[in-house]
């Protein structure tokens, strides 16, 4: 990827991340970081996108795997980079119940209703996202309204 494609990639990841955040009304946490790795992992597997939720002072960090954005990015598949995006979001609402609860060591029952609470609200995200992007007349290759 060069380096005109991965800040096209990454103003596209900024821009839905406000737009999504507008949409769920999460305005109030903000965006701090926004990197990429090449073998990015969760709990020792692959993954696409990872998300660092500071509910304190309301912010996040964003963290995207190489080789998944750049295959997704020239691909043209916007739709399953939001769809991760809308995934990763998710976790504002989410993680602050993961760390009151202490799920994160508790057993694997309630951290697999936990994992479905956190899926659940990103497809809720998604959809309520897909129609705003409509109402909003917004440009998918870009996330600015047109």
């Amino acid at each position: 990827m060069n380096i005109k494609e991965k800040k096209e990639l990454n103003d596209f990841i900024i821009e839905h991340s406000s737009n999504i955040r507008q949409c769920a009304y999460l305005t109030n946490y903000t965006l701090v970081n926004l990197s990429c790795e090449k073998n990015l992992s969760h709990k020792g597997r692959e993954t696409a996108m990872q998300i660092d939720v500071d509910h304190k002072y309301l912010s996040f960090n964003l963290c995207y795997g190489i080789e998944w954005a750049e295959s997704s990015w020239k691909s043209k598949n916007y739709k399953e980079i939001i769809i991760t995006l809308c995934h990763e979001i998710a976790h504002i609402v989410t993680t602050e119940s993961e760390e009151r609860l202490n799920i994160k060591s508790s057993n694997s029952e309630i951290e697999y209703y936990y994992e479905r609470l956190t899926e659940l609200t990103s497809r809720w995200l998604y959809n309520s996202y897909c129609t705003f992007i409509d109402r909003h007349k917004i440009n998918l290759k870009t996330g600015k309204s047109k």
